[in-house]
């Protein structure tokens, strides 16, 4: 028996699942250009009563405020000690007096606890937009460049490990 090719046939359901996209995609943007051109554009777009108060009732307590203050804090700072683990050197924090203040209950949280947090924030958005500075400044082509200087005397599936001695 034949072995069937399935390369083919998966090729030509990507290519029909992207155009069915494509489609509803486009009667989407006709739908929302018609509402735009319809004069009565605005009392369709505006909200009603019950969903403005809905969307009043959505605000934050204090305490709930405090509670994502402290998880943006704590995810800021993960995710730049896995991006350079000095972080607490190059901004001069102390270790202790961060998760003295992430340990903390929500209700817990001081007012001058929370002028720390907002503090902090202020000084990682900073270091933050530094960085991406720096990264801007190397473009694809200079990578693209010092990888092909760094292996342009390397033989293909090479490890780059040290043999074991012996």
């Amino acid at each position: 028996m034949a072995r069937t090719n399935w390369s083919k046939v998966e090729d030509l359901e990507g290519k029909g699942i992207h155009d069915m996209k494509v489609d509803e995609l486009a009667e989407k943007a006709k739908a929302m250009q018609d509402l735009l051109d319809d004069e009565d554009a605005d009392s369709t777009l505006s909200f009603t009563p019950d969903e403005e108060t809905r969307w009043a009732q959505k605000k934050l307590t204090p305490e709930q405020e405090r509670r994502q203050k402290q998880l943006k804090l704590r995810l800021t700072l993960k995710w730049l000690w896995k991006q350079d683990r000095n972080i607490f050197k190059k901004l001069k924090l102390k270790r202790s007096a961060i998760k003295e203040l992430l340990g903390k209950d929500s209700k817990e949280i001081t007012d001058e606890d929370l002028k720390t947090i907002d503090k902090l924030l202020f000084k990682l958005d900073l270091f933050k937009t530094k960085m991406a500075q720096k990264q801007e400044g190397s473009n694809d082509d200079t990578i693209v460049e010092s990888e092909r200087h760094r292996h342009i005397y390397k033989r293909f599936n090479v490890n780059d490990e040290w043999l074991p001695l012996k």
